[in-house]
């Protein structure tokens, strides 16, 4: 018996270093082709077709009009004044920006990002969270309106029907829903019925979402994102 599982061991071991893990040439070249083949890298290449199709004109109303509502709902009902705001230091070049500056300025630009299939998921997705735009939960932060559009970069055109979800952590780096080490207290379950500053919502014929939400905190081993 010994003798014969001395060599059953050695064939096993044999059939090890014969076949030591699958053969990844295939994926890595089809990953390859895959980014090679990505010419279009914004939406440059868009911005008459945005602006001929009254796409650019509704986005910067839409915009304005969160602005408005986001004052409004803050109880801002004056603009600061100059002097006051440029005497204050919070380490920015100052851009030119005014509170008088044109919306159309504001809210036109080439800021897009291509999206891929391939990204990292985290950290702490938690799935089947709440369907709205105000994810804040009266957590203590800076206020922001948050406005996206998912553009086909193909035919220009926004792509209805679509979901986006946004999450991040809060002033003291705790993600909700999550129960994990360097993730706030590790024995508080409690955390994972929280739902705060997590949402998703749909694009609609425009494609655009709008979330409110509130920066100010760090997570593990990472800025706010």
């Amino acid at each position: 018996m010994h003798f014969k599982s001395l060599a059953a061991f050695a064939a096993l071991a044999s059939l090890a270093q014969a076949h030591p893990g699958h053969d990844v040439s295939e994926e890595v070249a089809e990953r390859r082709h895959f980014i090679n083949s990505i010419h279009k890298k914004d939406l440059s290449h868009c911005a008459d077709k945005l602006r001929a199709r009254g796409i650019e004109a509704r986005n910067i109303a839409r915009r304005s009009a969160a602005v408005e509502q986001a004052r409004a709902l803050k109880g801002v009902s004056k603009k600061r004044d100059l002097d006051s705001v440029l005497a204050s230091d919070h380490d920015e070049s100052d851009t030119g920006y005014t509170a008088n500056t044109d919306v159309s300025k504001l809210f036109t630009g080439n800021s897009s990002c291509l999206l891929t299939p391939e990204v990292t998921q985290g950290p702490y997705y938690v799935g089947g969270e709440y369907v709205r735009k105000d994810i804040t939960d009266d957590e203590p932060g800076v206020d922001i309106t948050l406005d996206y559009q998912v553009i086909d970069v193909d035919t220009c055109e926004p792509v209805p029907d679509v979901y986006v979800e946004i999450w991040h952590c809060n002033s003291t780096g705790i993600y909700s829903g999550v129960v994990a080490s360097g993730n706030g207290n590790s024995n508080d379950d409690s955390n994972l019925d929280a739902t705060f500053l997590r949402g998703y919502c749909r694009c609609r014929s425009q494609s655009a979402p709008g979330y409110s939400v509130v920066v100010g905190g760090l997570g593990l081993a990472m800025l706010l994102n």
